[in-house]
């Protein structure tokens, strides 16, 4: 992404990011022990106050954008209320963060389980279950505590949990990957919720279809970018990955493609795909054109639209540097090496 100076959809609220991720570890050192010890040393992979780590960006900024975005539309008594609303659903969202990311290990692990250390990892993963119960107490609870008594609320949570376990049931989907966008974003849902509750809690419920729409570009984009990255891994675990789909799709457009099929492709072909074809250049034409069908509307939260901008300048920047590559290599005579490297993506 650009450089963080030019990132105000991320600095302009660190305070309230390292806030947020303090009451969430307050919370974890009152789970009962071990379980607190366990939980804090999960949390420390994932920590933005700490250099290494993931970095879920939208998880945790989802809520002050909206909270930025609402300011203007608020009465004056009411913006010390919503950012405070903002920070209790940021804590939500990393309590919520950490029991889905236990989840999806598990579901990962279990398809290699027949592996020694699949069946190692999938045991030790095990130990974190009741963990991510602890966490998606908190994360429930925060929430129902805010907009509980709001009708609609128990709907969204109703229909998101279904979005969810149906994104998860129908991994293997198959196809391109642009005719399954449901299904690629639906194991993101949780985080839907997220923005319902602010925008309810703010009193501006009328702006929920805008940005719940601009919410699912960024969850495609941002799945498009992860699979970019994780393509090896994913070929291995056979999990659904957006770029192997287009791949597949691109070698073989007459033949019907049933569940899993895409996994037939051997790494060579994916990587002829990737170095020889440069195909990253058409997956990021895509993401292009997936932007361009969200316009901009004068009501969006201005910081999602960077993040999303943010997003698709990534995967061109991947395209360019692959391109790049090529092009250094070619004039070297060394085309063989595009092939056979597997340290350039």
């Amino acid at each position: 992404m650009r450089g963080r100076e030019h990132m105000h959809w991320l600095n302009d609220f660190d305070r309230h990011i390292h806030a947020a991720f303090e009451e969430a570890a307050q919370r974890i050192r009152q789970f009962p022990a071990p379980l607190n010890k366990e939980g804090m040393e999960y949390l420390t992979g994932f920590d933005i106050r700490l250099q290494s780590g993931i970095h879920n960006y939208i998880c945790y900024l989802l809520p002050f954008w909206l909270e930025r975005m609402s300011r203007p539309h608020l009465q004056p008594d009411m913006h010390e209320h919503v950012l405070q609303t903002a920070r209790q659903i940021a804590t939500a969202n990393i309590m919520g963060m950490l029991h889905y990311f236990i989840q999806d290990d598990l579901m990962d692990a279990s398809s290699t389980a027949a592996e020694d250390h699949g069946a190692a990892l999938m045991q030790s993963l095990r130990r974190l279950l009741p963990l991510s119960e602890l966490l998606y107490a908190e994360y429930t609870g925060i929430l129902s505590r805010i907009a509980g008594h709001r009708p609609e609320y128990w709907l969204y949570r109703r229909q998101y949990t279904h979005d969810w376990a149906r994104s998860v049931y129908h991994e293997q989907h198959p196809g391109h990957f642009l005719d399954n966008i449901p299904l690629i974003t639906g194991r993101a849902s949780p985080l839907r919720l997220s923005a319902v509750v602010m925008l309810l809690e703010a009193g501006l419920p009328a702006r929920l279809p805008g940005i719940l729409q601009q919410l699912d570009l960024a969850l495609l984009l941002l799945q498009m970018n992860d699979d970019a990255a994780d393509w090896p891994e994913d070929l291995q675990l056979h999990n659904y990955n957006c770029l192997l789909s287009l791949i597949h799709h691109e070698a073989h457009p007459a033949v019907p493609i049933a569940p899993g099929a895409f996994y037939i492709l051997d790494e060579q072909m994916i990587r002829h795909y990737i170095y020889d074809k440069n195909i990253l250049r058409y997956y990021a034409s895509l993401a292009h054109a997936q932007r361009a069908a969200r316009p901009d509307d004068p009501e969006d939260s201005i910081d999602l639209l960077q993040f999303c901008d943010d997003l698709v300048q990534q995967l061109d920047q991947l395209a360019d540097t692959i391109e790049a590559s090529r092009n250094l290599l070619l004039q070297q005579g060394s085309l063989f090496y595009y092939v056979n490297n597997p340290n350039l993506l």
